[in-house]
């Protein structure tokens, strides 16, 4: 945020993981007590191996420093998209939803049809 407007970027790279790589350090953390099979549930998607991405990713932000380089190394960084930019005036809600002074802030039923006031 600068003032009044927010500022947000997209490096457009990308993760792609190397599925056998992942496989065999997946399977030795697991043997090596590290992880539980439930902690690598549908990371790997059976029959040609992909990598389900975003579950990958989480996993690698949860494991210890020492698990973590080596899921590390299962993958490389590519490009996707342009990298972009974009920037977004920031609107200050709050003078909308304050109650006007007196007002107390009290529903009413003014206006409502059918209803006594």
């Amino acid at each position: 945020m600068w003032g009044d407007w927010e500022v947000a970027q997209r490096s457009g790279r990308g993760r792609r993981w190397d599925a056998d790589a992942l496989q065999a350090v997946l399977a030795a953390a697991i043997a090596g007590g590290d992880l539980h099979r439930a902690d690598v549930a549908d990371v790997i998607r059976p029959g040609d191996p992909t990598v389900d991405g975003a579950l990958a990713a989480r996993l690698l932000n949860r494991v210890g420093e020492k698990l973590r380089g080596e899921l590390e190394d299962c993958f490389t960084w590519e490009r996707r998209s342009r990298e972009t930019v974009r920037i977004t005036r920031v609107v200050d809600l709050e003078p909308a939803l304050t109650p006007p002074a007196g007002a107390g802030g009290e529903p009413t039923t003014e206006g409502r049809s059918g209803q006594d006031g």
